[in-house]
């Protein structure tokens, strides 16, 4: 049986990390007007996107949670993990091509 004290911090742990996962939905907010300018398309499809990254971290929780449970948390953290990684190589290397 674990001590009381090593769950003390996971309500404050879950509370920071919800308001994170809330932040990063919102905070872009205020500079959707400059994101479309910059990408020339309308505000109203780019404000789309956060409904969108919700409905597929949904899908992506239903899909990720057994395969968690079959294969093991710390595989499926690494890949996860790995796959941000890829994503963001990737989008660095699409920032820095120039546009024509």
């Amino acid at each position: 049986m674990r001590p009381v004290w090593a769950a003390a911090g996971l309500v404050p742990t879950l509370t920071v990390a919800a308001f994170v996962n809330h932040l990063n939905v919102i905070a872009w907010n205020p500079f959707l007007p400059f994101i479309a300018e910059a990408h020339g398309i309308g505000i109203a499809i780019l404000g789309q996107l956060p409904a969108l990254l919700l409905v597929l971290s949904a899908v992506l929780g239903l899909v990720i949670g057994p395969l968690a449970d079959s294969y093991g948390y710390r595989p499926t953290m690494v890949l996860s993990l790995l796959a941000v990684a890829a994503s963001s190589s990737r989008h660095d290397r699409l920032a820095a091509e120039p546009r024509v």
